[in-house]
């Protein structure tokens, strides 16, 4: 079994940064720029089905990062207690900051919803089938149901906002994995001092990790797989005698 190295979580986060940067030139983005506001659906469903990928293949860097750290202190509810989008300016009172903020990096994998799909899947396609369910109570209901949802064209523009944050995040997040490293370590610990129940599942669900393809169609996918085996293989210190 080997040893993880610095080396090679540097590898994988300089290779990760690469896609990034095409995903970036993909949405007519740069790093630390505004948000793009919309995109085609095409182009916002290829860049959002290499992200997935990409966002785990991050957290199981942060999270092999944070193996060699100590464990910080059990933080209770009086640690936390400002809102995370919200900060202290000079004067000491508390500002709530907008879009200008640099959002923060998602350390938690989404969980599995009913039938194995993300939560975001979810929904998708639902309206179609139950227009074809309902085919044959007349053609007047199919027709009116057809003109007040018609079908989507990979050209309709999507709002793009909240996907262009997530890449600002993943890019901000690649740049400092130490420090995404302790805020996981953090979350950990508040979740292990919490009450049993669904908050204190672990960062990495169980499985496959989101955005997993078995068959490699993307860069990404090689680069998930690689990092999934890092995040799963235990730490050994090496044999130097």
């Amino acid at each position: 079994m080997l040893w993880t190295t610095p080396r090679m979580i540097d590898h994988y986060r300089l290779a990760l940064l690469r896609v990034l940067a095409g995903l970036f030139v993909m949405a007519g983005l740069e790093p630390g720029r505004a948000a793009v506001a919309v995109l085609p659906r095409r182009g916002r469903l290829a860049i959002l089905q290499v992200l997935r990928g990409l966002e785990s293949s991050a957290r199981r860097l942060i999270h092999v990062t944070a193996r060699g750290m100590d464990r910080p202190a059990t933080m209770g509810r009086e640690a936390c207690a400002l809102p995370r989008h919200r900060v202290a300016d000079a004067s000491g009172d508390v500002a709530t900051l907008g879009f200008s903020r640099i959002p923060q990096f998602q350390l938690i994998d989404p969980r599995k919803a009913l039938g194995g799909l993300e939560p975001e899947r979810l929904g998708r396609g639902l309206g179609r089938s139950l227009l074809f369910r309902v085919a044959g109570l007349g053609g007047s209901v199919c027709e009116a149901w057809a003109a007040a949802s018609p079908l989507p064209s990979p050209d309709d523009p999507l709002n793009a906002v909240p996907l262009s944050r997530r890449m600002q995040a993943a890019f901000h997040a690649l740049g400092d994995l130490d420090k995404q490293a302790r805020r996981m370590m953090r979350a950990v610990a508040r979740r292990a001092a919490a009450k049993p129940g669904p908050g204190r599942v672990p960062p990495l669900r169980p499985g496959n990790p989101p955005g997993y393809r078995q068959r490699h169609v993307h860069e990404i996918d090689a680069i998930l797989h690689e990092c999934q085996c890092l995040a799963r293989r235990e730490p050994v210190p090496p044999d130097i005698s």
